[in-house]
């Protein structure tokens, strides 16, 4: 494989391919570690959606309350 790409000079797995001048990186342990980095941010990501979405619908339970007691106020006070 490395046989049809050219080395790119200072570096140790990432070569060029020269039909598209495409970067490659050969490394397999790093390519798996770049995925599973991907992976965390993009579950880090749906977990702050989640608790984003959490938040909104406290806050709107929250104003549903503060309306509640308001005009509980209103009526015996």
């Amino acid at each position: 494989m490395k046989d049809k790409y050219q080395k790119v000079q200072g570096t140790e797995s990432f070569f060029r391919d020269p039909n598209n001048g495409a970067i490659v990186n050969v490394n397999a342990e790093e390519i798996k570690r770049a995925r599973q980095l991907k992976a965390e941010r993009k579950k880090k990501a749906l977990e702050f959606e989640l608790v984003k979405d959490d938040v909104d619908n406290i806050k709107k339970d929250m104003a549903d309350i503060k309306g509640l007691l308001q005009r509980l106020v209103e009526n015996n006070g």
